[in-house]
């Protein structure tokens, strides 16, 4: 969101981020508008959990912003603030609506009821949306069998990544890898994400309880930070793996995490695109994905990587046996996935909603000039 709206801001558009309080904020945003020049406006009340008079708080707010800068395109993002945000655009009469949903939460996420809410509040906002853009076209398909929206509304837009900046740190992985007293004839598999119950971190780790016994080099590291991290850390000691597997909390310097290693693992439950699978293709690391939501649609079903079935640890052990008994395998998944991440770039990516906002402003600009 935050490239997408740099990018837009310097393709000529004048844009306002608006955005509510997260419990553990990933971005100094203070510092993002002093470097970009995008206007920043925080609603405290705009929140991730669903808390009935906070969310109304929210609403009543971002309709008096909306109805006092008039914007001529409102695009919201997530599921939650999507929803609140669409909401108050509508009544605010605002000409456009896009709604960037980033992946959704029909499965994975919640229990069955809460699932169920989130649909039917969906199928309501669908109401007044424009467009909905999805990261894949499995996404789409979700969206028309789950009667939210028909396929005519929607319109894959893929998340973009720097994709120059992974691609180009690729010999600061020795560093980390002396960091972190990874022998040279020793083979790292890394895990990045967030440590929450969707990102299946634990069946990554019962993978490498598997893997160490056939593969005796092999060494494994699990980057991120989240709910599940003591939980995990229990169970790392209680598998006996204390001694290869090392969980190094939330990092910053992501491309040079992905240069050390000798190949990525995705456990997730559900992703909408997996944008770390793509940071991994970028650093021509290969990788190893469960096979869910838009996942086989970056791997190009299996061509670009290896797809594993999801929540099944010795079918993704299998696999990363396999890759790190085969070098030549993981050279050539490597190169190709190089090529694949260019595709996922920030600037395809500012280009494809420019040209979306400019389709949808169309007929409104017909309609100014004929009143």
């Amino acid at each position: 969101m935050l490239d997408l709206t740099a990018g837009l801001l310097r393709t000529g558009y004048r844009v306002m981020l608006v955005t509510g309080l997260t419990v553990d904020s990933r971005e100094d945003l203070d510092g993002f508008a002093q470097r970009t020049g995008v206007l920043v406006r925080t609603i405290p009340q705009l929140q991730r959990e669903i808390h009935p008079w906070r969310d109304v708080v929210a609403l009543v707010w971002l309709f008096w912003l909306l109805w006092r800068e008039r914007p001529m395109i409102v695009h919201t993002h997530t599921s939650k603030a999507g929803i609140v945000g669409r909401l108050a655009a509508w009544l605010a009469r605002c000409p456009v609506i896009i709604h960037w949903p980033h992946g959704h939460v029909f499965y994975g996420y919640f229990g069955p009821l809460k699932t169920k809410v989130f649909i039917w509040l969906e199928r309501l906002a669908a109401k007044v949306t424009d467009k909905i853009a999805t990261l894949t076209e499995m996404e789409i398909r979700d969206y028309v069998r789950l009667g939210i929206a028909s396929a005519d509304r929607c319109v894959t837009v893929h998340c973009g990544i720097d994709v120059g900046r992974f691609a180009g740190e690729r010999a600061d992985g020795r560093a980390v890898r002396r960091e972190w007293q990874i022998e040279p004839d020793q083979l790292l598999v890394g895990w990045v994400g967030r440590l929450v119950p969707v990102k299946g971190c634990e069946h990554f780790l019962a993978a490498c309880n598997l893997v160490r016994r056939e593969v005796p080099n092999a060494r494994f590291v699990i980057v991120g930070d989240g709910e599940l991290m003591n939980a995990l850390q229990l169970r790392t000691s209680e598998l006996g793996l204390d001694s290869v597997v090392r969980l190094t909390g939330e990092r910053k310097d992501i491309p040079s995490v992905m240069a050390a290693l000798d190949l990525f693992a995705l456990s997730s439950l559900n992703e909408g695109l997996g944008r770390v699978l793509v940071e991994a293709m970028a650093s021509g690391v290969p990788v190893v994905a469960t096979s869910v939501g838009g996942v086989p649609e970056v791997l190009s079903s299996g061509e670009y990587g290896v797809l594993v079935p999801s929540g099944d640890p010795r079918s993704l052990a299998d696999a990363i046996v396999r890759l790190l008994r085969d070098e030549q395998e993981r050279r050539r998944l490597g190169a190709k996935g190089r090529t694949r991440a260019v595709e996922f770039s920030n600037e395809n990516m500012v280009r494809r909603f420019a040209g979306l906002y400019e389709e949808l402003l169309s007929p409104v600009r017909a309609r100014e000039l004929t009143a």
